[in-house]
């Protein structure tokens, strides 16, 4: 019984720090962190544009695709249109 209240939602807010591989390749990563500057997960760029994302532990949650403006989650199911990588962790 909601009693006639909303659900609770709970906010935080991300903090990006971008850097270049060290591989001398034209991949950049996106690291994630909360508001107290813990890494939460990585986002991946590949040459190609695609986009994946990690989370903490490394384990791929999801994938962008600009060319299709779709994410999908690890099983390839359309999560929405658009880059929705974030809401994946």
């Amino acid at each position: 019984m909601n009693n006639g209240r909303l659900p609770s939602l709970i906010i935080f807010s991300v903090i990006v720090f971008d850097y270049e591989s060290s591989k001398g390749t034209s991949m950049a990563d996106q690291i994630l962190k909360d508001n107290k500057g813990h890494i939460i997960g990585k986002i991946t760029t590949s040459p190609s544009g695609m986009q994946t994302i990690k989370d903490v532990k490394g384990h791929t949650k999801g994938t962008y695709d600009p060319k299709t403006n779709t994410t999908k989650d690890t099983k390839g199911l359309k999560v929405g249109s658009g880059n929705l990588l974030i809401t994946l962790l």
